[in-house]
């Protein structure tokens, strides 16, 4: 990973730290491949777009 994500609060693109060397022998040890993790990710997004493209609920005053 490139220098300048070592400062808190900035964090690298999901696509960068996916083709990090260190994500790939954790995910190895953990038996998991790029693919199930992307499609897990997809999973998470489309979860996601579901709720944000959901009304939000009227409030009433009691």
């Amino acid at each position: 990973m490139n220098g300048r994500y070592r400062k808190a609060g900035i964090e690298p693109p999901l696509d960068e730290l996916m083709d990090d060397e260190l994500v790939h022998l954790v995910m190895r040890r953990d038996r998991l491949t790029p693919d199930m993790v992307w499609a897990h990710v997809e999973t998470a997004r489309a979860g996601l777009r579901g709720r944000l493209a959901m009304p939000e609920p009227v409030r009433r005053c009691a």
